[in-house]
């Protein structure tokens, strides 16, 4: 039988977690930056379908930063009958003339976004979403209480929010009385040892936290390395 593994150090496991999930065809980011704190590991599986029809229509630039996702998602889609018009948005946003001229001048360029005669604006993000799914997974020695506080903060950019710890840890909370804390929470148990991983308890996170344009501005921290893939 072998021994359990014995992490001295968080960092440790960053090695295994990463390679497990780069094995099941995830892209990863390590020390992600999330507005409320900084994740140990963002893990984002990419629909290539939709990758390839959003490269097939030019845009092979990232959307940018959130405030661009944030006016892209205002913007009716190109299928819809009615566009909206800089005044629509001013007024919706509450942003200055300025910094929205500039925003949409910034997404036209990139080809997101079209401007009809009449000055109505409609967005071409037909391929939205480019993901299948979003991982957030927190590495944690031992500290469960503090693990539950940062995957449920988690929960504002994905249901599938995790935390990561040693096998021995891992069995002990999924086999004893924490396990309902985790799962009244919707957050995720995974097991870790000196080789591999395993997810010993789903995550089901509530839908009403996640944030969309949160969610759609991580996924695009992944675009350059989706891209790449199909070229």
């Amino acid at each position: 039988m072998n021994k359990p593994a014995m992490f001295s150090r968080e960092s440790e496991m960053t090695r295994i977690v990463d390679d497990w999930l780069n094995s099941q065809g995830f892209f990863t980011k390590l020390e992600f930056v999330f507005p409320w704190g900084i994740c140990d590991v963002v893990a984002c599986e990419v629909n290539r379908t939709h990758v390839l029809r959003r490269i097939r229509r030019g845009q092979k630039a990232s959307i940018g930063s959130h405030s661009n996702v944030l006016l892209l998602s205002m913007i009716p889609y190109e299928g819809q009958p009615i566009g909206i018009t800089i005044s629509d948005l001013e007024d919706t946003l509450q942003w200055s003339r300025n910094e929205l001229e500039q925003r949409i001048q910034f997404l036209r360029r990139r080809r997101f976004v079209d401007e009809s005669p009449a000055g109505e604006f409609k967005s071409r993000v037909g391929w939205c979403p480019i993901h299948r799914r979003l991982m957030a997974i927190e590495l944690k020695l031992k500290d469960i209480s503090g693990a539950l506080i940062q995957a449920r903060s988690n929960q504002g950019v994905t249901r599938d929010s995790f935390v990561a710890f040693p096998e021995s840890v891992a069995n002990r909370i999924v086999n004893g009385k924490r396990k309902r804390e985790f799962a009244d929470s919707g957050v995720g148990v995974i097991s870790v040892n000196d080789s591999s991983c395993e997810f010993l308890l789903n995550a089901n996170g509530p839908l009403d936290r996640i944030s969309a344009t949160q969610e759609l501005h991580a996924v695009e921290k992944f675009w350059t390395r989706a891209k790449q893939e199909q070229q």
